[in-house]
């Protein structure tokens, strides 16, 4: 599979996958820490990472969309193209 999302040549998918996943193992294991230490601070701090690794894929999504990949079908195209357009 080719993206055509690029940054310097260089296909961004790749560089941005391990980001959510990351943080996504680094919640869980601020989670088992909140539960064995009793603090909970560390379930604010694993909601955060959380909340970046949302964010963070929905923005891969979107550059993804954004970028006319050929893997999309029509209408999503379409739809992409109406929601760049707003």
């Amino acid at each position: 599979m080719e993206s055509k999302a690029r940054l310097l040549g260089h296909p961004v998918h790749p560089m941005l996958i391990v980001f959510p996943l990351g943080l996504l193992a680094t919640a869980v294991a601020f989670d088992i820490v909140s539960l064995v230490q009793s603090d909970p601070s560390w379930f604010r701090t694993s909601f955060w990472m959380i909340a970046a690794e949302s964010s963070v894929g929905c923005a891969q999504q979107s550059l993804e969309s954004s970028t006319g990949s050929r893997y999309l079908g029509a209408r999503a195209q379409r739809v992409s193209a109406y929601i760049m357009a707003h």
